[in-house]
């Protein structure tokens, strides 16, 4: 039996801008006074005219994009672009992270307020995010593999954008099972009755890889997702098989 965990945002999706749409709108919340934006609010309306006003702003923005690891770290990227700090690697941005954990159930409050806010208009919502160009590939190795999804999203934020696209999944481990992928592909491990041997872990996230190559994962970093030159460097030291759109298919295929 052969399992494909795939990873979400960054892999299945291209949802930057509505994370940044949605993540600025709750750093204002706790930030009424951010330079940020003009300090002015996302909406449907102004939604593509904000990030092309912004251009510098959004340059900072994708470039610590990488670093991402949930929800909170848009208050983080936030936080950093609006103190002008030089944020080089993954432990240079987990310490401002750290440092700022007291606020992280105010702020992951507000985000998926947020969010649900921007969802009221499900198409419209839907659009501020688009799909990578795997998504045939992933319903023709639906035949050769069970799917599944591993993510640091919440199920219900995703299973719409699935069904539009059709995509048939066996199950969804979410941010309620934990923010560690080794925790998530646990938990479907267990549910299946299968080996982490039997996985195929697909992400964008060099540091989501940590530990689950020891315990046997085949593990995949997706190259068309948010990680950079030097995680990609990361990933073939660390015997990663890096991958991109073009290949996906043959590669997940012939493994």
């Amino acid at each position: 039996m052969k399992i494909l965990a795939l990873d979400y945002d960054g892999v299945i999706v291209d949802s930057k801008f509505e994370c940044l749409a949605v993540g600025f709108n709750a750093y204002l919340r706790i930030n009424p006074k951010t330079r940020l934006f003009s300090c002015k609010r996302f909406t449907f309306e102004n939604f593509d005219s904000k990030l092309k006003n912004n251009e510098v702003l959004v340059d900072k923005y994708i470039k610590l994009r990488p670093f991402v690891i949930d929800g909170f770290c848009w208050n983080v990227i936030l936080h950093i672009i609006e103190n002008n700090l030089d944020i080089n690697n993954q432990d240079q941005y987990n310490k401002i992270r750290e440092k700022l954990m007291p606020s992280y159930d105010e702020y992951d409050k507000y985000f998926y307020e947020e969010r649900t806010a921007f969802q009221k208009d499900f198409d419209k919502w839907l659009g501020m995010q688009k799909p990578f160009g795997i998504i045939d590939d992933i319903k023709k190795l639906g035949e050769n593999f069970i799917l599944t999804i591993v993510t640091n999203n919440k199920k219900e934020n995703i299973v719409g954008f699935l069904e539009k696209f059709g995509i048939k999944v066996e199950i969804i481990s979410d941010c309620t099972i934990g923010i560690n992928k080794v925790k998530q592909i646990e938990y479907i491990k267990n549910k299946l009755n299968v080996e982490y041997s039997d996985f195929y872990f697909l992400d964008d996230q060099v540091s989501h890889f940590k530990n689950l190559k020891n315990l046997g994962v085949k593990c995949f970093l997706a190259t068309w997702g948010y990680n950079n030159e030097k995680q990609r460097e990361e990933a073939k030291k660390h015997g990663i098989y890096l991958i991109n759109e073009e290949n996906f298919y043959e590669k997940l295929n012939k493994k």
